[in-house]
């Protein structure tokens, strides 16, 4: 988390789960979802083992 926030991530801007990547119903994946608008990127840091799984452009 020390890396985001260094790399200038605002810290409402980080949303955080601490429920497994299993279960889509998480507040904060809800909470990005609801920020993220059509042609945001969103960083997903590779240790969090969501990383591989998400859709590549």
């Amino acid at each position: 988390m020390d890396a985001v926030r260094d790399a200038g991530v605002a810290e409402e801007h980080i949303y955080v789960d601490k429920r497994t990547g299993a279960n889509m119903d998480r507040a904060g994946l809800r909470a990005l979802l609801g920020f993220a608008r059509p042609g945001d990127r969103i960083n997903v840091p590779p240790w969090t083992g969501w990383a591989g799984t998400c859709a590549r452009p």
